[in-house]
């Protein structure tokens, strides 16, 4: 709300089915960002104006959320939309269901669930085919990364460590992420640029916040080895996902710890809008990529994407490590449809039941 309310000046109904904008300046990822999953738009009467606390009741999707509770989220089909009607077969209820990550694969495999949604665990995923699972792979559009926790300097992630950890990789799901934009190759930073922003040496000692339970042991061990062979440890510390998320903006967080290793799900959508989501809010960055989405401008783009990316890793709020896929884990007597594999998101209208 607050970075809608620094680039649009009112928001009008302008008639049944219109809604009008009126932006300060051009801006091109505008209608991105409108249609990315962390944008919505609500009816008036689902939000308090107060608290901005939602109770969504009135959607424009092919789904409504009709109840929730801290477990469980129950969509219903919405008549009303185009989409529905497209896709007849489509589930009339969906019940969304939160398990906790140590229970995931034991659900899976007693088909407590239909279908899962998740992150593929690299060194951590059992053999789904062989026990009777399908599964569908994205591409390579997550990004696990190490996060530069509180503010001031922090213990330098070197090239020696880097290049230690994607020579050592054995999982052959995971790549080399030597650029924050997998799907922006011209503005994304060559390996040549990515090595030449970070140090040669690695610090002797790194403490890395985790989410329990979240990578494989076998994964973490992997990490600690490379890190051995360039002559550092690694201590890891394990949080509950509260204090995770937590830890981003505390700006005492790096008294405990010097990084959080963390996932960023990657898109399509505008280069800057992806870049901004890794910074975060304690440190203001010294490049301004707002003007990268002013279309009237005529400015070297790529100079200036490419300069923030150097100025993540100078700085160290971020540092790519792998680049990861999302896995769709499904039962056999469930049609997943045809899902895009060029980002990490699904689309449920498209999922039905297989007829056998």
């Amino acid at each position: 709300m607050k970075t809608l309310d620094e680039d649009c000046t009112g928001i009008q109904q302008s008639g049944p089915n219109e809604i009008t904008f009126r932006l300060k300046a051009q801006t091109d990822s505008f209608f991105s960002q409108l249609a990315s999953p962390e944008t919505g738009i609500w009816a008036a009467t689902d939000m308090n104006p107060k608290d901005a606390k939602l109770t969504p009741t009135k959607f424009s999707g092919p789904y409504y959320v009709e109840s929730r509770n801290d477990d469980y989220a129950l969509l219903k089909r919405n008549p009303h939309s185009p989409i529905s009607e497209m896709f007849p077969n489509s589930p009339r209820a969906i019940r969304i269901k939160r398990v906790p990550f140590a229970d995931l694969n034991r659900a899976v495999l007693n088909k407590e669930l239909d279908l899962v949604i998740k992150l593929y665990s690299p060194l951590g995923e059992p053999d789904w085919k062989k026990d009777g699972i399908d599964v569908t792979a994205t591409t390579a559009s997550s990004i696990i990364y190490l996060f530069g926790l509180g503010v001031g300097d922090r213990a330098p992630i070197g090239k020696d460590f880097i290049e230690a950890l994607w020579i050592m990789n054995t999982d052959k799901m995971i790549s080399a992420a030597e650029t924050f934009l997998p799907f922006a190759n011209k503005y994304s930073l060559t390996r040549d640029e990515f090595l030449a922003a970070i140090p040669s040496r690695t610090n002797q000692k790194l403490r890395i916040l985790c989410p329990d339970g979240f990578f494989s042991q076998n994964f973490l061990d992997q990490v600690s080895r490379s890190a051995q062979s360039v002559g550092t440890e690694i201590q890891y510390h394990f949080v509950d996902s509260n204090d995770f998320f937590k830890a981003f903006n505390d700006p005492k967080s790096s008294e405990k710890y010097d990084y959080i290793m963390s996932i960023y799900a990657a898109s399509e959508r505008y280069p800057a809008v992806q870049l901004r989501y890794l910074t975060k809010n304690l440190v203001k960055p010294p490049i301004d990529l707002k003007q990268t989405e002013s279309p009237d401008l005529n400015i070297d783009r790529i100079k200036i994407l490419k300069d923030y990316q150097k100025w993540l890793l100078h700085s160290r709020q971020a540092t790519p490590l792998y680049f990861d896929a999302t896995l769709f884990l499904y039962q056999k007597n469930i049609d997943i449809g045809d899902q895009s594999t060029n980002d990490a998101e699904i689309e449920l209208w498209r999922v039905q039941e297989s007829v056998q």
